[in-house]
């Protein structure tokens, strides 16, 4: 019976320790708290922008941390818009045509320089509003106001347009001109120092296009495929990666 007793003291005692020890296991496979949780998912990044959709390849140049990146309305003058583009470039917007001038941002000073015709040209000190959505501007000349607005220079795609699917992509020509051809009937150009957005119809050689300049203006272009090479306006034109 001691014997009993004694072996059922060493069984319970040893029962103990691996419960002891199931334990010490299962604190170390605790879950993630809501701190590291958050953090991990502070980590993530974003999903890649399909800079190949002209949506997509819009939004591409307003992302950025820097709070000036996105458009603008200058309180005086709502007609035009003002866009601070991340990549170096700032651009002034009636409707769906934009012309680009050069940016510089110095965000220690707090300085932005632009060299645009329209709206903003010079060197200025810039401050926010506590959201961010109210920029002013200030040199020797004045004070600008501008207020942050949700603006695209994408047109709707048009009902049931017609488009010739071998000119659907993006193309760029000898002398930097860069087009894009949406299946959808929307049509882009970049000129180096002005871009477009339109919508568009296209057969039989010829281009027809719609952009908006305060207005509906037209623009025609002709185009020619030989041995799959594309030829706008007469000039080549190869496949562009945007």
């Amino acid at each position: 019976m001691k014997r009993f007793a004694a072996l059922l003291l060493a069984v319970l005692t040893l029962c103990s320790t691996a419960a002891l020890g199931s334990c010490s296991n299962d604190k170390k496979e605790e879950k993630p708290t809501e701190a590291t949780t958050a953090a991990a998912t502070e980590k993530e990044t974003k999903p890649e922008i399909d800079k190949t959709s002209l949506e997509g390849f819009y939004q591409s140049t307003l992302e950025g941390d820097n709070p000036l990146y996105g458009v603008w309305e200058i309180s005086t003058l709502s007609m035009i818009k003002v866009i601070f583009r991340n990549d170096g470039l700032a651009e002034t917007v009636i409707g769906t045509e934009g012309g680009f001038g050069k940016l510089t941002i110095d965000e220690k000073e707090k300085t932005l320089a632009t060299q645009l015709v329209v709206g903003i040209d010079g060197t200025y000190k810039y401050s926010f509003s506590k959201d961010n959505n109210t920029l002013t501007l200030k040199n020797n000349d004045g004070t600008i106001k501008l207020n942050r607005i949700e603006y695209t220079m994408v047109p709707l795609a048009p009902k049931s347009p017609k488009v010739d699917k071998k000119l659907v992509g993006w193309w760029k020509n000898k002398d930097g001109f860069i087009y894009n051809f949406g299946e959808d009937g929307r049509m882009y150009t970049n000129m180096i120092t002005t871009e477009t957005y339109y919508t568009y119809s296209a057969s039989n050689g010829k281009i027809k296009a719609v952009y908006d300049y305060d207005g509906d203006m037209d623009v025609k272009m002709t185009y020619s495929f030989k041995k799959n090479k594309l030829t706008i306006d007469g000039s080549a034109c190869e496949p562009y990666n945007p």
